[in-house]
């Protein structure tokens, strides 16, 4: 058997135990849930059927793509005969009234002369290009620039306090600013505690003025300001120690109000 979990300050206990050993909080027995209609399970539908029929849909789109497209005489191509291509010779003239003129006969031979001048080197591409050089050797020789590394990304919900009451959460307290104060309000004692827990306090068993709640710099911490008792999980902070809270901590006070803590 399993040890059983506490509600209040999630504690394993013995799987016999009645009350939490941590917080004093009664332990619920476990049931056996019966079984209901809503979790039956239905037999699968065959799918013998459906599977014949996505088959047909198959063969039939196959062979649709298969066949033959018949296309109107006009659109039908034919490919050229031999006979049909003139031979074409460079600088072929059939009369002498086809002969080009001197000027033509330059430009051919400039022509012919830019054909048979060679690609460049690479040498002589980086002699031509000394300015691009210079301004890569430049690039080259720069010092490397380092980027900060990014912040992380600060959450813009607050942590807060949930207060339990018969096992369930019955207020939610954001923490807001730095410092928190929480007890139970009472002017007479100049006790003004940011989080007053006097309607959930009806023994009176929490101080007026119990604890303060820091925050720094993204953590949390919890100080006991009054001997009425503060224990976070099954840890007991004593009068006077800071204890930095994580999320998920549960909060005992005087041994009678949970708190849950979460960020």
């Amino acid at each position: 058997m399993s040890a059983k979990i506490c509600p209040i300050c999630e504690t394993p206990n013995e799987p016999g135990a009645k009350a939490c050993e941590v917080c004093g909080e009664r332990l619920a027995i476990p049931q056996a849930a019966a079984p209901t209609e809503d979790n039956a399970v239905t037999p699968a539908e065959p799918v013998a059927a459906i599977e014949d029929a996505a088959v047909a849909t198959m063969d039939a789109a196959i062979n649709a793509a298969a066949a033959p497209i018949d296309l109107p005489g006009d659109l039908r191509l034919e490919a050229p005969t031999v006979d049909d291509i003139a031979e074409v010779t460079p600088h072929s003239f059939k009369d002498q009234d086809d002969k080009p003129t001197g000027q033509q006969l330059r430009e051919l031979e400039e022509f012919d002369a830019l054909l048979e001048l060679d690609a460049p080197s690479l040498g002589s591409s980086r002699s031509v290009n000394t300015g691009f050089e210079r301004e890569r050797a430049i690039v080259d020789k720069a010092p490397p620039v380092h980027l900060p590394e990014p912040e992380p990304a600060v959450s813009t919900t607050p942590a807060k306090l949930l207060v339990y009451q018969n096992k369930q959460p019955v207020h939610a307290h954001p923490i807001v600013q730095d410092e928190t104060l929480v007890g139970r309000y009472d002017p007479t004692s100049d006790a003004y505690p940011d989080l007053d827990l006097t309607p959930f306090d009806e023994g009176r068993d929490i101080s007026r003025k119990h604890v303060y709640l820091y925050r720094e710099g993204g953590r949390y911490f919890i100080y006991p300001i009054s001997n009425s008792g503060t224990q976070v999980g099954s840890t007991i902070v004593q009068l006077g120690d800071k204890h930095e809270l994580h999320d998920g901590d549960v909060i005992i006070l005087a041994g009678a109000l949970a708190m849950k803590f979460q960020r």
